[in-house]
């Protein structure tokens, strides 16, 4: 017999093995003030795995990238997200 999820078709690849965008660590970077623009890039033991565009502009985040779904043709993606900034109990605003 087969082991784990053996004969199953429809294999998924799971949340954790997603890319992410972290928004904090791109404001501690200083990477989200009007007009900043940029790439990020993963990589997993040396090879690059993936890589977005982005672009502040007008309060928005702005990220383009390419996708492709089970090797098919890539498609472009462009994404617009809102900031929005919150004041802090003791002072001072975060992003």
């Amino acid at each position: 017999m087969g082991g784990y999820m053996s004969g199953r078709s429809g294999w998924r690849r799971k949340v954790e093995a997603q890319h992410s965008v972290d928004i904090r660590w791109m404001k501690r970077q200083g990477w989200l003030y009007e007009g900043c623009r940029g790439s990020l890039s993963w990589n997993s033991r040396g090879e690059e795995t993936g890589s977005i565009n982005y672009r502040v502009n007008n309060d928005k985040l702005n990220l383009t990238y390419r996708h492709r779904e089970n090797g098919g043709e890539w498609l472009p993606v462009d994404v617009q997200i809102s900031l929005e900034y919150t004041p802090c109990n003791y002072g001072g605003v975060v992003a």
